[in-house]
């Protein structure tokens, strides 16, 4: 990470931390430290964004969290959504950024656009009868299921696409 931490002033600090609280729990974004009219959030050994009521908040800007999957994305847009926000993007690909940015975007108090952003290549199972398709001598498959239940092949095969 290139910064420990960031911060910026914000209107209603409660409102603030009630919402971004919400918003940011499916990510595993919390709060790491706090203080009277002061909070910072982030998660363990990363950086942290630190928010406070010292001072007028610095106008509408934008802040992207890492998400770990596209899940993550949806599930941060669905809760920021309840926790008062207003969307300012659904979840889905921006492949006008690159092919696999995965982003969701939220307006906050104090107007802030708050986004969710995975950048992670989408993986599906490949069926077995595309494998024998694909490669009509290769691999051979267990009789009995795998840990998943389903017929797995000898070797680990991934197939991954840019669609959501």
């Amino acid at each position: 990470m290139v910064f420990d931490h960031i911060g910026f002033n914000v209107t209603d600090f409660a409102k603030t931390k009630d919402f971004l609280t919400k918003a940011l729990a499916p990510l595993g974004i919390g709060i790491t430290g706090e203080g009277p009219g002061w909070a910072m959030i982030g998660r363990k050994d990363e950086g942290r964004l630190w928010f406070g009521s010292f001072g007028l908040s610095p106008g509408p800007i934008h802040v992207a969290f890492a998400a770990k999957s596209r899940e993550q994305v949806r599930k941060f847009h669905a809760a920021a959504i309840a926790a008062g926000g207003t969307d300012n993007g659904a979840p889905g690909l921006r492949e006008h950024y690159h092919p696999n940015y995965h982003g969701a975007f939220v307006i906050g108090p104090d107007g802030h656009n708050f986004e969710a952003v995975c950048h992670a290549l989408r993986r599906h199972a490949i069926s077995k009868a595309l494998i024998e398709r694909l490669w009509p001598c290769g691999g051979r498959w267990h009789q009995a299921p795998g840990p998943s239940g389903s017929i797995e092949p000898e070797h680990s095969v991934e197939h991954r696409l840019d669609s959501p």
